[in-house]
């Protein structure tokens, strides 16, 4: 007996409205805003108030990175359990738009125009998001296949790829701009910010690439599916 196919589940404005501003805007960044002003009560009390390089790198992995790719996930990942989404372009977009509603929260509160450039030409949330989406996406699909070697690389792409990516971006920018007027070490900046934008553009256009392809991949998937249901009546 053949298994059912599952139904793509369609999501209307309604339900992009909820995802964009209940469980981006409101649940994921103010999830991150009270975390990381608890991490920075804590640091500045417990360990030293001084912003010193080391600081930077260790918050770039654990302040940054951890905390808010932990956030944006679980707000993904209720969307994505209430909606009941079942397709790679819809958790793609799903998880995209939470990583966008954070980074434009995060770059009113940066007030750092270094930062706001970088972010304004290459919007890493939105990337690692629509990244992170999709291979969630195919992980579930993998662990539904029993493809047990192909589920443990999805998840791995989807969380702690996207982590430490996201940790080794925050630490070199921290980096680039923590030398940039030093008189004895001001090369490390040039060279840590060539770096940055080489990943980033990289990053881009296989993003770009991706999302193309699965956006296109969704679009037969409901013809077909229409297509399907219409010789059904």
């Amino acid at each position: 007996m053949e298994q059912e196919t599952k139904k793509i589940k369609r999501l209307k404005v309604g339900d992009w409205l909820l995802i964009t501003f209940v469980f981006g805007l409101i649940f994921t960044c103010g999830l991150i805003i009270v975390s990381e002003i608890t991490w920075d009560a804590i640091w500045n009390n417990v360990v030293s108030r001084d912003q010193t390089l080391t600081r930077e790198i260790v918050e770039s992995f654990f302040r940054a990175a951890l905390l808010e790719e932990t956030f944006k996930f679980l707000g993904f990942f209720i969307a994505y359990k209430l909606k009941k989404i079942n397709h790679q372009a819809i958790a793609m977009y799903a998880c995209a738009v939470i990583g966008l509603m954070y980074g434009i929260v995060e770059n009113i509160f940066r007030f750092n125009p270094i930062s706001f450039v970088v972010a304004f030409s290459i919007p890493m949330h939105v990337l690692w998001q629509l990244n992170s989406g999709r291979h969630f996406q195919a992980f579930i699909e993998a662990k539904e296949e029993g493809n047990k070697g192909k589920a443990f690389k999805e998840f791995f792409l989807a969380l702690p790829f996207v982590f430490l990516f996201h940790g080794i971006w925050d630490a070199v920018l921290s980096v680039g701009i923590h030398f940039m007027e030093d008189p004895n070490y001001g090369y490390i900046s040039p060279i840590c910010f060539i770096f940055i934008f080489a990943i980033g553009i990289a990053y881009v256009i296989f993003t770009i690439i991706k999302t193309i392809k699965t956006t296109n991949k969704y679009r037969r998937d409901i013809r077909e599916e229409d297509l399907e249901n219409h010789q059904e009546k």
